[in-house]
This record gives structure tokens, C-alpha cells and sequence, in this order.
């Protein structure tokens, strides 16, 4: 539960906070790099961030940006490109294709 909406925050459904999240987000996974890692990791994800891709759960924004560089540098070209977001009570959640 370290980065639940109750403790960082959520911004509200359609609001320009809601906006610029996703923005960032995306402008982040447009080009997994490890350079883009370094310079937007902070921008996007939280200090005590729980990260879990089922290959490895990593605690920590540090920690994370330590195996996203990793995983940036083994890989030929990745993007990410974010299909749907889903809204619930509890949490919110990205499909990506």
C-alpha cells in the first residue's frame, strides 16, 4: 500500500491534473530508453512507489529506476501506448496494448 490514491493523491476524473498525469505517463513510455528513464522517472512515478511487472516487484522510485534503466538498456526499441483507462473505487488502472 505505499502508493495508494489515500496517501499520494488521485486527481479527479477529467480534471487538467488527470490530464497532465497522463501526459506525463505517456510522454515516459513513448521511448523506453534509458536516458529517458534518468530524466522522467520522478515526473511519473511516486518516492515510495510498489512496482510489480510480474518479472520483478521493485519498492522504491530509486530501486525502480535502477531496473528501468536495466530493462531500457537490454531492449532493441519498446513503446508503450496506453488503450483504455479504467476508473474504480478502489484503484485506477491502465489497460495497455
Amino acid at each position: 500500500e505505499a502508493t495508494t490514491p489515500e496517501k499520494v493523491g488521485s486527481p479527479a476524473a477529467g480534471s487538467p491534473e488527470e490530464a497532465a498525469a497522463v501526459a506525463r505517463f505517456q510522454e515516459y513510455w513513448s521511448s523506453f530508453t534509458p536516458e529517458r528513464v534518468h530524466a522522467k522517472i520522478r515526473e511519473v512515478y511516486a518516492a515510495d512507489v510498489w512496482f510489480d511487472d510480474t518479472v520483478k516487484p521493485v519498492r522504491g522510485v530509486g530501486a525502480l529506476e535502477h531496473y528501468m534503466v536495466e530493462s531500457a538498456a537490454g531492449a532493441e526499441s519498446c513503446t508503450v501506448e496506453p488503450e483504455d483507462w479504467v476508473r474504480d473505487e478502489l484503484a485506477e488502472a491502465m489497460q495497455v496494448g
